[in-house]
């Protein structure tokens, strides 16, 4: 019943597929996505014949559903980064293959029964022969890939969906063949780019007036065929009061084709920009004006003056550096990096790997199952994180952090305040601490350590494991207390420190002897 279901799924999503590419307003756009997902398709078969291989032995072995899913993944990984090189790609993805056959192999053999006849053997000589021959090929592949010198005559294009009858196999040409547009930009004007199929760059030079290129990608067997085609898609700059319109015409054209869109702006103009739906990457440099990207797969803002806004649900790798104004992040999925912020930072996102450094406002992260790393925080620190580390240093501001898994939070200067539930709590710090320090941790260790000429009140309690405070002369406990309520160089400027663990151990210890780590349980 399930294969069936599945199936049916898989006809029924082809043909909506079919019934939106020919309804759809935009069928530019529609072709390219499919141009970049089409992949997904042969993951989805692979897993229907997995699925029907477990439940009614149809077909009689699940090697071939494990390797098409591994193949579709590893073409929808190539149409995502853009190699084309058959060698690189083999040598970077031929693990993946070797994978898909050891589990369909494995899985056949453990999953056998009684009425399907002999049980089959998991490494029989022929599959450890095709298993050395993908490991063998592999390899080779990889170190010719690293060799760009022995690339030279085997970079063979790979087709990516498109029109099948006009081209199976084919190489992507560039061609640049209009001269670049340039127009007036008012101050506080406004620059929108909506659905674009490439990469967009936009820069600022000290000129009176802004200029726009357009580079285009086209994908075909004959260079006549490309040139032919690119003579039919154009840039349009639209104007509409103090906003421009960009869009890519490029009516009639049905080969696989991307175009690399590229603006220069007066220098010191404010401007601001606003894209959506990029399917390439988008690289802003020395640019001045509030702008908002939604929807690109790689993201890169360099050295800008205003509010930085990015809304990506579907996931991208970004980098942020230098930007003199307040950043606001919505995305999932994604990786981003963040230097050199001088306002407030604010990120809303799931499974996204987020790294920020030097940042001069406050700090705030909604995240979920990825690592959050942020150093020289300024401002306030607010993180949440749901299943995914938290990694901090040098934060001056007040800090407060919920997580479910490790925090590290090094030379900390004002209010601390840490709450997780699985993982270990580790702070420390090489100054006097300038604020209340509050460390709650459900079922994991607490360590805290700071100067031993530091003044401070300490709570702390473990409900079923001991307090261990060292290095402070003249605080003395015993070495099995789960529980502690003392002052160390009482004055009026001593801060409560209050720790907390259900199940775990409490250390306390002087920075400077850090005798508690080497001691002997």
């Amino acid at each position: 019943m399930f294969k069936r279901i599945a199936t049916l799924l898989l006809g029924i999503g082809l043909i909506g597929l079919g019934v939106l590419f020919f309804v759809a307003p935009e069928r530019v756009f529609i072709v390219q996505l499919l141009t970049r997902f089409w992949p997904l398709f042969l993951v989805l078969a692979g897993m229907v014949r997995v699925a029907g291989y477990l439940i009614d032995r149809h077909p009689r072995s699940p090697v071939g559903g494990m390797i098409l899913t591994a193949i579709g993944g590893i073409l929808l990984a190539v149409n995502l980064r853009g190699d084309h090189s058959i060698i690189r790609i083999f040598g970077d993805y031929w693990f993946w293959l070797l994978l898909a056959l050891v589990i369909g192999r494995v899985l056949r053999q453990y999953t056998h029964r009684l009425e399907d006849g002999s049980c089959p053997r998991a490494f029989s000589p022929g599959a450890i022969v095709l298993m050395l021959l993908i490991a063998s090929s592999g390899l080779a592949a990889n170190y010719l890939a690293k060799k760009h010198q022995n690339l030279a005559g085997l970079n063979l294009g790979i087709s990516r969906f498109g029109d099948l009858g006009d081209y199976v196999f084919g190489n992507q040409l560039a061609i640049e063949d209009e001269p670049p547009q340039t127009f007036a930009l008012l101050p506080n004007s406004r620059l929108i780019i909506n659905s674009s199929t490439g990469d967009i760059e936009i820069t600022a030079a000290p000129q009176a007036e802004a200029s726009a290129r357009i580079i285009k990608r086209i994908r075909a067997l004959k260079e006549e065929e490309a040139k032919k085609a690119a003579q039919n898609i154009h840039l349009q700059i639209s104007p509409d009061g103090n906003n421009f319109q960009l869009n890519v015409n490029a009516s009639g054209v049905q080969q696989d084709f991307s175009t690399s869109i590229i603006l220069t702006l007066p220098q010191n103009l404010q401007a601001g920009i606003e894209i959506m739906n990029c399917l390439g990457s988008v690289k802003l440099a020395g640019l001045r004006g509030d702008h908002i990207i939604r929807n690109g797969s790689k993201i890169e803002v360099i050295d800008n003056l205003g509010r930085i806004t990015i809304e990506n649900p579907r996931g991208f790798s970004g980098e942020l550096n230098r930007v003199r104004g307040d950043v606001s992040l919505h995305v999932r999925d994604s990786r981003i990096n963040l230097r050199e912020i001088t306002g407030a930072v604010a990120i809303s996102a799931e499974r996204s790997r987020i790294e920020a450094e030097k940042i001069e406002g406050d700090l705030t992260v909604d995240n979920s199952d990825e690592r959050v790393i942020a150093h020289r925080i300024e401002g306030a620190v607010r993180i949440k994180a749901n299943d995914g580390a938290v990694e901090l240093e040098d934060v001056r501001g007040i800090t407060t952090v919920q997580a479910t898994r490790d925090v590290s939070v090094r030379n900390f200067r004002g209010l601390l305040d840490v709450t997780t539930q699985d993982g270990t709590i580790k702070l420390s710090t090489d100054e006097k601490i300038a604020g209340e320090v509050k460390a709650v941790n459900q079922k994991g260790r607490i360590s805290l350590s700071m100067p031993e000429d530091s003044d401070f009140r300490i709570d702390a309690v473990s409900k079923h494991g001991r307090v261990r405070v060292r290095g402070f002369d003249q605080l003395i406990l015993p070495r099995k207390e789960r529980s502690v309520a003392s002052g160390y160089h009482i004055s009026e400027s001593a801060h409560l420190v209050s720790l907390r663990s259900n199940e775990g151990e409490i250390r306390v210890q002087s920075s400077g002897q850090a005798l508690a780590s080497r001691e002997d349980d």
